[in-house]
């Protein structure tokens, strides 16, 4: 007769809780909670009603705005944040309201509150994070001249 062994004490879980990061406050819950809710954003009362409203602005944005993951460049018009609804239709829908006065600064500190999931969800990294300099600039010329053309 052979003894088993209870699952949390098998030569795997061992070596799991030996390396396993503790779970405490990481480097990324502060950021974790000044997250937007993408949920409500995108209700019926929010981004699919609106979405026509800023659709040049979306198309603008999702053609030179992309993430980087490991060397992959992610456009964010092939980006779900809900279902039937891109990343670059919900940023378009943040900004499109203040487009006439937003700067910059108020442009990064929304996309730090956007949420993007990696790894089926396990971590959630601000989308202003793993978006690389060359993609900021050309989404704050899209802004710019969204501005100046009264889009």
């Amino acid at each position: 007769v052979q003894a088993s062994r209870s699952p949390r004490h098998s030569p795997r879980n061992q070596l799991l809780h030996r390396i396993s990061v503790p779970r405490s406050k990481n480097q990324f819950s502060d950021m974790i909670d000044s997250f937007i809710d993408i949920a409500a954003f995108v209700s019926d009362e929010g981004i699919v009603q609106q979405r026509s409203q800023y659709a040049e602005l979306a198309q603008s944005i999702g053609r030179d705005a992309y993430v980087d993951i490991n060397g992959w460049k992610l456009y964010w018009k092939d980006i779900s944040v809900a279902k039937d609804v891109k990343l670059n239709e919900l940023v378009a829908q943040g900004i499109g309201p203040r487009l006439q006065r937003i700067q910059p600064s108020e442009i990064d500190d929304f996309l730090a509150k956007v949420p993007m999931s990696m790894g089926g969800g396990k971590t959630q990294v601000p989308l202003l994070s793993i978006t690389p300099r060359n993609a900021l600039r050309a989404l704050y010329d899209v802004v710019e001249d969204a501005a100046r053309d009264a889009w």
